[in-house]
């Protein structure tokens, strides 16, 4: 997402695009991130292939959005 004033946003980017996937079994939650130079790092509890659900996650994953500021 992106604001030029804080108070009216706009989609930037999809950045994980999982829309083929059932919505019941594909989650990322409790992201964190930080900003490294011109890309933002972050982490995800993701539940994917073959997660139980979306709350009982199986992964932890690691995504990189490089050049955020272009976006």
């Amino acid at each position: 997402m992106k604001s030029p004033d804080l108070d009216n946003w706009m989609v930037a980017a999809d950045i994980l695009d999982y829309l083929d996937s059932d919505p019941k079994y594909v989650g990322f939650q409790y992201v964190d991130f930080f900003i490294e130079g011109d890309d933002i790092l972050f982490q995800s509890r993701t539940a994917i292939n073959g997660a139980h659900n979306f709350h009982d996650a199986n992964y932890a994953t690691f995504h990189v959005i490089r050049d955020f500021r272009k976006l």
